[in-house]
């Protein structure tokens, strides 16, 4: 009777440990890092931009569609903002998390369309990021998969 209350209590204090464990990994942590995007042309470097939101920036142009070296987003709807260049745009921002695997209330920013859209981000299983764009209606939006990147892909300068 004694071994199996010892054996109870350890087991209380192993789950006790991994609880504690777990709480202490920001929950953000799990969709931070590099991810190839859906048509494998770029790389967006999601980090904490503060104040527990998560956002995203070009850190990787894979294909430059025959504009060269120095892409600009000239397809902004802004004019203003047309001259700048492509490599370290800002493309998701002000994520927060909205449950385990899922995160919101942001926007994406696609540089091919030069649109901006309301976005929910959700990590479908390890290694693969569903990113809804939507404008207004989230059922009429669009989803695209991202992968994580290999980490030795070129960086853009």
């Amino acid at each position: 009777m004694g071994l199996a209350v010892g054996s109870l209590v350890r087991a209380r204090i192993v789950l006790a440990s991994l609880l504690v464990l777990s709480a202490t990994v920001p929950a953000s942590s799990q969709i931070t890092g590099a991810w190839l995007t859906d048509v494998r042309d770029g790389v967006v470097d999601i980090r904490s931009c503060g104040g527990g939101l998560v956002c995203g920036y070009i850190v990787s142009i894979l294909k430059d569609y025959g504009r060269g070296a120095a892409v600009r987003d000239e397809l902004n709807e802004n004019a203003k903002l047309r001259s700048r260049p492509i490599c370290g745009l800002p493309t998701l921002g002000k994520l927060k998390q909205l449950g385990p695997n899922t995160w919101g209330e942001g926007w994406v920013y696609d540089p091919k369309r030069g649109k901006t859209f309301s976005v929910e981000v959700t990590l479908s299983r390890p290694g693969t990021l569903s990113v809804r764009g939507y404008k207004g209606v989230k059922m009429l939006g669009q989803t695209v998969v991202w992968t994580r990147a290999a980490p030795n892909l070129p960086k853009c300068k």
